[in-house]
């Protein structure tokens, strides 16, 4: 099991991404599965949203905390090969990315399955909090 966790400043770079995480995969791997997360309009709270405000809710605990939740995933699902996440910090504009996660697994419904979940404790907002701004 692989599993790389990174915060960024910046829209990502999926060919490139994508490249280096595919050179890590072997003939196990039947199914890959990427969730970009990006910034639309309107949000949840402001209906002409222009931006939001990406912040770790500790200083520097970010990268730490996304691989703790990688860690739970490859413990509760145990045909994954690999788990990448990459988290957006700052302002992102509206269309920008803010979450690229991509996982691996010997089957497309541990792949999918991990994928939502991780998604989903991500956005519980414990570990980096959004902020929308009109």
């Amino acid at each position: 099991m692989i599993i790389q966790t990174e915060v960024s400043w910046q829209n990502f770079d999926l060919p490139s991404l994508l490249q280096r995480f595919e050179q890590k995969e072997s003939y196990l791997t039947g199914s890959i599965i990427i969730h970009r997360g990006k910034v639309k309009s309107p949000g949840k709270k402001v209906t002409h949203l222009s931006s939001v405000m990406l912040k770790e809710r500790l200083e520097g605990s970010g990268q730490q905390e996304l691989a703790k939740i990688a860690d739970e995933a490859a413990a509760k699902f145990p045909h994954l090969q690999q788990i990448y996440i990459n988290h957006r910090l700052g302002e992102a504009k509206v269309g920008d990315d803010i979450l690229l996660l991509i996982v691996s697994a010997a089957d497309r419904r541990s792949a999918f399955s991990a994928a939502q979940w991780i998604v989903d404790e991500i956005k519980k907002e414990k570990i980096i909090t959004l902020t929308e701004i009109a």
